[in-house]
């Protein structure tokens, strides 16, 4: 993989007070992290923690209630930003949506050229991550034949397409095949090492022991723990460390939920 370009500063992802809320219910609340250029950051919890609606706000798919986020030194949220901010982070979302009517070379075509990629570069591009997801099969097959775990390949494969500067995915290691996710797990773990930049949430912790610089473990909307990957493994597994955070909030937010 080519080199990533450089960011201007060290850290290029800063969250603070970041919340969210649907009526009384509050989805995510008050949380803060910031992401350095170079890191794997994994957001850990369970289903319902949050961690989806914290990657769609980051990622400006969802309007937050509260807080700020900046990208590589800019505000997500200005007019002025956003289009340059988008135009050098890439997103796999948790829904897997394709168009049905496209084959994977179509679709990844399409989104070389949104993002003004050259021909050349474009072909190059679908060459090298096919290679890597493993999706040359498919890559002149339609979109509406493909399984789940194939749409998450092609999804990752645009992603991966356009060289950014973060990759932004949302249980990204979900319905993979584990051939295909050690795979994945080289190529990214190359694209972090020349300096790019990756934010994932995920449910397989023994992937993230291998997979992962810092983390932070979200229960009920909120930001638990935060911590370097080495740091808890000297002393424990990352499961028991993470089972262990999970128990003592789900016993915490039990006791609130009575006193109301």
């Amino acid at each position: 993989m080519s080199n990533v370009s450089e960011c201007a500063n060290k850290q290029v992802l800063l969250v603070e007070g970041l919340t969210k809320h649907y009526g009384n219910l509050l989805a995510v609340e008050g949380i803060s992290f910031s992401v350095n250029r170079g890191e794997v950051y994994v957001l850990l919890g369970p289903n319902g923690a949050g961690k989806s609606t914290t990657i769609k706000m980051i990622t400006g798919s969802l309007v937050p209630n509260a807080g700020k986020v900046n990208i590589l030194g800019l505000n997500i949220w200005e007019p002025d930003s956003v289009l340059h901010v988008k135009r050098q982070i890439s997103v796999v979302p948790e829904e897997l949506i394709v168009y049905g009517n496209l084959t994977a070379r179509e679709f990844l075509t399409f989104v070389g050229r949104m993002y003004l990629m050259s021909p050349d570069r474009i072909r190059n591009r679908i060459a090298e991550v096919s290679e890597v997801l493993a999706i040359e099969n498919v890559l002149d097959k339609f979109a509406n034949e493909y399984s789940r775990g194939m749409k998450k390949r092609v999804l990752i494969a645009g992603a991966l397409i356009t060289n950014p500067k973060i990759i932004f995915m949302d249980e990204p290691f979900d319905s993979m095949d584990p051939i295909v996710a050690r795979s994945l797990h080289k190529h990214l773990i190359d694209f972090a090492g020349l300096g790019g930049t990756i934010v994932y949430t995920s449910h397989v912790l023994e992937l993230v022991e291998r997979f992962c610089s810092r983390f932070a473990i979200m229960y009920a909307g909120r930001l638990l723990e935060e911590s370097r990957i080495e740091s808890v493994l000297e002393k424990s597994s990352l499961s028991d460390y993470f089972h262990g955070v999970i128990e003592k909030a789900s016993k915490m937010h039990e006791t609130r939920s009575v006193s109301r």
